[in-house]
């Protein structure tokens, strides 16, 4: 979806209206939206800033400082814009002190810690903090009346999604690709919602209803832990996206007129019950669409419960495994092995390639490189947690995710 595009456009508008009030007298923005403007500067490395025009100058020049926008009679500031600018280190827990803030945009730089309290914004429209390094949990948007995009993807976050209830300007909401866990929260009091994104997570449970949901357009979990059916869909639904989770049942019946765009939706693998339909094969591009749909199996370690001592990291996604096996040459000394391939029908077969040359784990680094390989693995599973492995030399072994 074009949500970048959308929000440039959005961001432009933005700045020329509050720009239209710089040749006013300057009155003065608050000493506490100041306290926070040099918080972040000062908390985020703003020295090494790729732009810092004017940034710390004295009392009443705030508004002329880059990325700072204020309100036509500059006496408050309305948008704080510093995509890509090199900030380094974590939000100030002050910036909640910035209570009338309409855009806060500052993906693609190197803020690290936690996204510090947003309670009180109001009139806080778009927050952007996308392809950082920020950690913990999503702070609560309780009582964010005019929230309508709220961005964080590509970050290390965790816990669970925050109730999203009472947000009804909330346009987009993108938090893929982190670490959050639990339940996607209710989401039927967002009628607004025209992008959801969620996929890449470690998120449990059903999709929640999406009734009244009448401009979503967007809806994305792929590459989860999800489980339980497909809901009903709204009738604008252009992309569908639920591949590599554990959902069971029938695929969703399509609205007339049908709005799917070709081949933009994915559905497996899951374990959805395989009915030829010739709209989800259009939509998702395959035909029949679950020539794909296969067993996801659950990444994590797995090991054979009788023969302690060896493990197989598997890490499984877009269709592709990826495995890590941890063994001993028959000297005795260990050694590790690494196979990745696509896994057609259940089955995995790859050969097992060895690596010599890297650091040692208190060394300076250096890159190892190939060393050959032991043979071909396979790998049959029957279920998400159960498969037998074929070793080199035909050996079967049982393997199954180590439960800690």
């Amino acid at each position: 979806m074009s949500i970048r595009i959308l929000l440039c456009s959005v961001l432009a508008s933005l700045c020329l209206w509050s720009g239209s009030g710089a040749a006013q007298n300057a009155l003065g923005i608050p000493a506490s939206e100041r306290a926070a403007l040099l918080d972040l500067y000062n908390s985020t490395n703003g020295a090494n800033w790729t732009v810092r025009t004017n940034w710390n100058g004295g009392p009443g020049t705030e508004c002329t400082w880059y990325g700072v926008t204020c309100n036509a009679s500059r006496s408050s500031v309305n948008l704080v814009v510093l995509p890509a600018n090199n900030l380094a280190g974590p939000l100030p827990s002050s910036f909640n002190a910035l209570t009338n803030l309409h855009v806060f945009d500052a993906d693609d730089n190197h803020l690290t810690g936690t996204i510090p309290s947003l309670a009180g914004l109001t009139s806080l429209t778009i927050f952007r903090v996308s392809g950082n390094l920020l950690t913990g949990a999503i702070p609560a948007l309780a009582g964010l009346t005019n929230l309508g995009f709220f961005e964080v993807y590509d970050n290390q976050l965790s816990g669970a999604i925050p109730a999203l209830a009472g947000l009804a300007h909330l346009e987009y909401f993108l938090a893929q690709r982190n670490r959050l866990t639990g339940q996607i929260p209710p989401l039927t009091s967002m009628p607004a919602l025209f992008g959801f994104d969620v996929g890449d997570n470690q998120l449990t449970g059903p999709i929640p209803p999406l009734v009244g949901l009448t401009n979503l357009a967007h809806f994305r979990v792929s590459n989860n832990r999800m489980t339980g059916r497909l809901p009903a869909l709204p009738g604008l639904v252009r992309t569908f996206e639920v591949a590599g989770n554990q959902f069971v049942g029938e695929v969703p019946a399509v609205a007339d007129p049908n709005r799917l765009a070709a081949a933009e939706s994915s559905l497996c693998p899951n374990f959805l019950s395989r009915i030829p339909d010739a709209v989800w094969d259009a939509a998702t591009g395959h035909t029949p669409w679950y020539d794909n749909c296969g067993i996801a199996p659950q990444a994590g370690l797995w090991w054979n419960p009788a023969e302690s001592g060896s493990g197989y990291a598997l890490d499984f996604k877009h269709g592709v495994l990826v495995v890590t096996l941890y063994s001993y040459t028959q000297a005795g000394p260990p050694i590790w092995y690494l196979a990745s391939g696509p896994v057609i029908n259940n089955a995995f077969t790859a050969t097992l390639d060895k690596y010599a040359g890297g650091q040692c784990i208190s060394c300076a680094y250096r890159p190892n490189s190939p060393n050959g390989n032991d043979g071909v693995v396979s790998i049959f599973f029957t279920s998400s947690t159960s498969a037998t492995m074929t070793l080199p030399g035909g050996r079967n072994i049982p393997i199954m995710p180590q439960d800690f």
